[in-house]
């Protein structure tokens, strides 16, 4: 959503605001979870001893993890940016679908084809992501949110606000 997402949406829809719920869910969740079990795992891979509390605090001391915090905080409490940051904030954030999308399109170029020497994992991949990841939005939208299904609209179909009084 972040990598990929944001600047294709800002250059093809013009409008980034689709990608910014999924955007929240992975930066305020799913990057601190991963990056805790990434550290996690390795400690033990190393050999280094680790207590829950260094594990449940790890995305305490992530960098990463502290700037989304300190961003979400300002933004939800409504505070003044500073002009030294809303400036650089600006200058960074006028380059940034731009240089996105060149970097995509190198990736492109240069990058591994997918499949080659790692089928098991790209298929493992793969299947996640075209079963587990529609199959968890689906529940989530129906037994944690109470969300109905959407509602298709043929050619011709007309709401009853449409219609009016008359």
């Amino acid at each position: 959503a972040n990598n990929m997402g944001l600047p294709i949406a800002a250059y093809v829809l013009k409008d980034t605001s689709w990608v910014a719920p999924i955007l929240l869910i992975q930066v305020v969740f799913l990057q601190p979870l991963g990056l805790s079990i990434l550290d996690a795992l390795s400690a033990r891979k190393h050999g280094r001893a680790t207590s829950w509390w260094h594990n449940i605090s790890l995305p305490l001391r992530n960098p990463m993890t502290l700037g989304v915090v300190a961003g979400l905080t300002v933004n939800l409490l409504g505070l003044p940016v500073p002009d030294l940051f809303s400036g650089t904030i600006d200058l960074v954030a006028g380059v940034s679908v731009p240089a996105m999308l060149i970097a995509f399109g190198i990736s492109l170029r240069t990058g591994p084809l997918p499949g080659k020497g790692n089928v098991a994992e790209t298929i493992t991949i793969s299947l996640l992501k075209v079963v587990l990841q529609p199959l968890a939005a689906f529940l989530l939208a129906r037994l944690v949110f109470g969300l109905d299904a959407p509602q298709p609209r043929g050619a011709g179909a007309v709401d009853a606000a449409e219609l009016g009084d008359g």
